[in-house]
């Protein structure tokens, strides 16, 4: 990836964890833990957030839970689309989640401009109270 131009997604089921957290029920080792992080630091990849479940696989008696699967994308792309998250769905068919990758944007609701100025107008604090 580094000898190329362009973004990338690297997506998958990459049966290996960052970390102890990211298993409950089952063993951790930290050997491919650290190559994994390794190969997403020389890649210069980014590991996109996850909204709704913190494991995307289980077994089948719902003993051992992990986090296998995941978005990965370049740098640059981030930048591109900054407000990109992941979304595990509820498990159904399979052992694994299914992953939706969306772009969410941030919605900080009605805004306005304020002058500083405006703060010493006569009338303009009653009229801020009144609008409640």
């Amino acid at each position: 990836m580094a000898n190329n131009k362009g973004s990338f997604i690297v997506i998958g089921d990459f049966n290996v964890v960052w970390s102890a957290s990211e298993r409950l029920g089952s063993g951790f080792s930290s050997s491919p833990a650290s190559d994994f992080n390794n190969f997403i630091f020389e890649a210069a990849l980014v590991d996109i957030p996850m909204d709704g479940r913190k494991f995307t696989r289980m077994d089948r008696f719902g003993c051992k839970l992990s986090r296998l699967d995941r978005f990965l994308i370049s740098e640059g792309l981030l930048d591109d689309v900054p407000n990109l998250c992941c979304f595990a769905l509820e498990r159904r068919w399979s052992d694994h989640c299914l992953l939706i990758l969306k772009e969410d944007p941030i919605d900080y609701g009605p805004s306005f401009k304020m002058f500083n100025s405006w703060l010493d107008m006569d009338g303009f604090s009653e009229v801020v109270s009144n609008c409640r």
